[in-house]
């Protein structure tokens, strides 16, 4: 693989092209040049940094005596163009999002290298909960440790119910083991086994799942977009429903008890925004935290209004925060703000579009 690349760059055209020029080359015939032996295994990172060298050397020019100086690390020039950089690729996530498709072909396909992968080193365990080991092939613990990022960006669809009720996806907040550490995750129990007749098994489901798995997360902020108060509680819920509505009365009652009587309220729920519109008739325990909110928006001068979730993801993080705590927390700035749910934050501030991913049946798995 190197020594395919060498050849090319010692040629005499190389020579002679000017700095354009050999930034086109590199990007579109050299970096390409490892791709069909990356799509197979993963070189050691030196293998990486010493074509990345060869590349830089290409870049800036040599002569018969001596290499030119470098402007420009390569790490900077690998930047896209309008960050400054060049647009080059580093090796190093070309090697990464191969993984992930190399992991991806595990997860939804039953072909032979993934049969023998999942016979070979999964066969007490899931995919997911598999950890390196030793004995690991260097290519096999690769693929683990880009497992991770990977796992955040793919859902199950449960029709069948044939997903992996612990390890896979399905319930849109990641694998439900996570949250869940002091139960025993068998990966031979299905979706499938909590559904009857096509309605979710309730009485089955809190046998192994806890109550406060929905956790409640929420933001209040200024006109300028940064944090007065922000809390991540952990919540005994009998439903998502009442998660969603008791999460916008402790943000509601907060913005009364100090002051705050002209708000805009936003919800990712379609369903709780109809309920306090059209006041529609509820159960008994949702019906007590629905009209408290009912009465405090009729007696101020908060307005409702209803988002997706993909402009709401600051809240949805600190929502999902409380897997990891048992006392309520809140946060009164930016600063205080956990590293999670941070980025989020500052990037609605800055007013960044929010994308919403839309699965077609091309790229969607169901199981």
């Amino acid at each position: 693989m190197i020594s395919k690349i060498v050849k090319r760059l010692n040629g005499r055209q190389g020579k002679l092209l000017s700095h354009g020029g050999k930034a086109t080359l590199i990007k579109s015939v050299l970096q390409f040049i490892p791709v069909y032996t990356l799509s197979a295994m993963t070189p050691p990172k030196g293998v990486f940094r010493l074509i990345e060298k060869y590349f830089a050397n290409f870049f800036w020019g040599t002569s018969e005596d001596h290499k030119r100086y470098h402007w420009s690390s390569w790490n900077h020039l690998s930047l896209p163009i309008d960050e400054g950089g060049k647009g080059f690729r580093k090796l190093e996530d070309i090697n990464n999002m191969l993984a992930m498709k190399r992991w991806w072909r595990i997860r939804s396909t039953s072909s032979l290298w993934a049969r023998f992968i999942s016979n070979k080193y999964c066969v007490r365990s899931h995919l997911v909960s598999n950890e390196l080991a030793p004995g690991n092939s260097h290519a096999c613990n690769h693929v683990l440790k880009i497992r991770n990022i990977a796992e955040n960006h793919i859902v199950w669809q449960v029709n069948s119910g044939s997903s992996s009720f612990w390890w896979d996806n399905w319930s849109l907040k990641g694998p439900l083991a996570t949250p869940v550490p002091d139960t025993p995750k068998s990966a031979k129990i299905l979706v499938g086994e909590f559904i009857f007749d096509g309605q979710w098994n309730i009485n089955k489901l809190k046998e192994f799942l806890p109550d406060h798995l929905a956790g409640l997360g929420g933001v209040i902020r200024d006109d300028q977009g940064d944090t007065i108060m922000a809390f991540s509680i952990p919540y005994n819920a009998e439903n998502h429903n009442i998660a969603e509505a008791q999460a916008t009365w402790i943000g509601t009652n907060w913005c009364i008890q100090n002051g705050f009587t002209q708000a805009t309220l936003e919800l990712d729920s379609l369903y709780i925004v109809e309920i306090l519109r059209k006041e529609s008739a509820t159960s008994y325990k949702f019906s007590q935290i629905i009209n408290k909110i009912r009465e405090a928006i009729n007696t101020f001068n908060i307005q409702i209004s209803q988002c997706y979730r993909e402009a709401n993801q600051g809240a949805d993080c600190l929502a999902k925060m409380t897997v990891n705590i048992q006392q309520p927390a809140y946060f009164y700035s930016n600063q205080q703000l956990p590293s999670q749910a941070k980025g989020h934050f500052l990037l609605d501030k800055d007013q960044v579009p929010s994308i919403r991913n839309k699965y077609d049946k091309a790229n969607f798995f169901v199981s």
